[in-house]
């Protein structure tokens, strides 16, 4: 049904709930760790806007630092595109296809003399050592993503701003990839088929969509085009709403559990209509795995989700039924 290709997934794990050898193995995952990852912020290569990239690249880390950490200000936003600039200079007249993460941190070390906020963070995120440092490791952001791609962010341990800027810049990179991807017609009539190339997941979506990034917003409102589709999971609806943002309006499937605050309105920003205290009522005694289902021609329905260990124990039944499958 999708043209026979098995779309990319790409997983933010916050808790290993896809790390898991069961999971890895029903699916054919690649976990990755968040250390040495072979990706670079600063890499333009993907971009499609090559005569100002480095620019954007730019304004993006800024951004980043300046909503998922404080105490960036003007002085700072200045030093560090100059350190960018500096470091994407130094690079070229090296031969590097970009500079690193190492590179802009040595050149803001150089502009700033003494240590400040910006400073800190970067020296924390080069001793990290979240991304390789030579340049000649980086690999193509679309080579990267080849089938269930799970990025276990566990494993940076406590502290919470790392792991949402890690997400960021992967949202980031990921953007740039979408945009080169081939857009592809629709096919059929009844019903009409959309190609889906990639699924994006992120569990515990609040920890990014508090900060309200540009970019999300930004795959959700453009990846349908590109074959691309958004998975945010949250523990409650009023997550998906910010001071500035609203991520309730881009989606348009929703599979609401047992959650024990929810609202009449809550439920009809999501695009129900009808609603009332008995559908309220309904939502907060659902079982496990029940959910109420919204989608495209679907106006709330209770249904009983399939989870992973279910589907597990049917495909082992279906291979077991199956000689030829079993021998494959």
């Amino acid at each position: 049904m999708n043209r026979g290709k098995r779309p990319n997934i790409l997983i933010f794990d916050y808790k290993k709930d896809y790390s898991s050898p069961e999971f890895v193995a029903a699916t054919g995952a690649r976990v990755i760790s968040p250390f040495d990852i072979p990706l670079n912020l600063f890499d333009t290569r993907d971009s499609v806007q090559q005569g100002r990239a480095w620019l954007e690249r730019t304004k993006f880390f800024i951004d980043i630092l300046d909503k998922i950490y404080t105490g960036i200000g003007p002085v700072q936003r200045s030093r560090i595109k100059s350190a960018v600039k500096d470091a994407y200079e130094t690079s070229n007249a090296t031969g590097q296809v970009a500079p690193t993460i190492n590179d802009v941190f040595n050149a803001y070390k150089e502009a700033a003399g003494s240590p400040d906020t910006p400073y800190t963070i970067m020296d924390d995120l080069v001793d990290g050592e979240y991304f390789v440092s030579d340049s000649s490791k980086v690999i193509p952001f679309s080579e990267f993503l080849n089938g269930v791609v799970v990025i276990n962010l566990a494993e940076v341990g406590q502290d919470d701003k790392t792991k949402n800027m890690l997400v960021v810049i992967f949202l980031n990179l990921f953007y740039e990839h979408m945009l080169r991807i081939e857009k592809k017609a629709f096919v059929g009539k009844d019903p009409k088929l959309r190609f889906v190339d990639t699924m994006l997941l992120v569990d515990e979506a609040d920890n990014v969509m508090k900060y309200e990034f540009d970019i999300l917003k930004k795959i959700l409102l453009q990846g349908r085009e590109f074959g691309v589709g958004v998975l945010l999971a949250s523990q409650y609806l009023s997550h998906f709403k910010t001071s500035h943002e609203n991520y309730l309006e881009p989606l348009l499937s929703w599979f609401v559990h047992k959650v024990p605050n929810v609202t009449v309105k809550e439920l009809e920003g999501i695009g129900l209509t009808g609603v009332n205290s008995d559908v309220v009522d309904e939502i907060k005694s659902l079982e496990c795995h029940e959910c109420l289902y919204k989608t495209l021609g679907v106006e709330g329905k209770i249904i009983r989700a399939t989870p992973f260990f279910e589907l597990c124990a049917i495909n082992e039944e279906r291979l077991g039924d199956d000689s030829d499958i079993t021998e494959k």
